[in-house]
């Protein structure tokens, strides 16, 4: 495993202690979220074994859902552009292209402070 990869297991590690300690811990919620989503796309740096094959292909598909449903709680929590996005990226990682640029065009109904 990495150097890269090793931080986010260790990222992942110390959410999942935040989300024990605060099961309501939006900001730890979606920064694990983020953590799998990214495991999904293949991006970790070797963090998380990579399974060869057809199972790969089941692994990332169930990532990227467990994901999915972590950002759906995240977004009644935190109205923010991150979220939005990060949801994006993980209908990208299940090849629903459609719904992950209405993802991202959300971006633009939300109220920006500037």
């Amino acid at each position: 495993m990495s150097r890269s990869g090793r931080g986010f297991q260790r990222a992942a590690e110390f959410y999942e202690k935040a989300l024990q300690l605060d099961p309501t811990c939006a900001f730890a919620a979606q920064g694990l979220a983020i953590i799998t989503a990214e495991d999904a796309l293949g991006t970790m740096g070797g963090a998380f074994t990579r399974t060869p094959g057809p199972d790969e292909s089941m692994k990332r598909l169930q990532n990227s859902r467990e994901a999915l449903d972590i950002f759906a709680k995240v977004r009644e929590s935190i109205n923010d552009g991150s979220v939005y996005f990060n949801i994006g990226h993980c209908h990208y990682a299940r090849d629903e292209f459609d719904r992950a640029i209405e993802s991202v065009r959300s971006l633009n109904l939300l109220p920006w402070v500037i």
